[in-house]
């Protein structure tokens, strides 16, 4: 009988032993949006959804597009540069699941604005450390008839 209380009790200290788990006190803490954000971003892909009164009229897609690259650096600024021609600069805030691009103004090569400056607020679908996901909405009425365009970004991190 004192053996059969030996094998339980060895048992017992091994399912003891294995259900431990280790304390994450090394693991790095989660990243917030604005921290994930920082950095060099190429788009991957884009596309284009067009709805007309809650129904979804037609797509257009690319999988490859023009060469058009996004950074935000952590103070609060950043631009986009488009196949190495065309170059915008913006200072961003980001809360919840959208980033507001304020001042959003196109450059001449020399950096100077070329035009008005406007702002522009994109949804966050997805943020990790290496993609970005973004929308742009944008609803009006045309003919009477309630209209939404999409305009979806992928992105990878450099």
């Amino acid at each position: 009988m004192t053996k059969l209380y030996s094998y339980i009790a060895i048992g017992l200290l091994f399912i003891g032993i294995s259900s431990c788990k280790k304390d994450k006190a090394n693991a790095e803490p989660e990243k917030t949006p604005q921290e994930l954000i920082v950095g060099d971003w190429n788009m991957t892909s884009w596309q284009v959804l067009n709805y007309e009164e809650g129904q979804l009229v037609s797509t257009q897609e690319d999988p490859s597009p023009q060469t058009e690259k996004w950074f935000f650096k952590s103070d609060g600024t950043g631009g986009v540069i488009i196949d190495s021609k065309s170059f915008a600069v913006f200072k961003y805030s980001i809360t919840n699941s959208t980033v507001l691009l304020k001042d959003y103004t196109f450059t001449d090569y020399k950096g100077e604005p070329s035009g008005a400056s406007h702002n522009i607020t994109e949804e966050i679908k997805e943020l990790t450390s290496f993609r970005l996901v973004l929308d742009n909405v944008n609803d009006y009425i045309s003919g009477g008839v309630s209209k939404r365009t999409i305009f979806k970004g992928t992105f990878s991190k450099e």
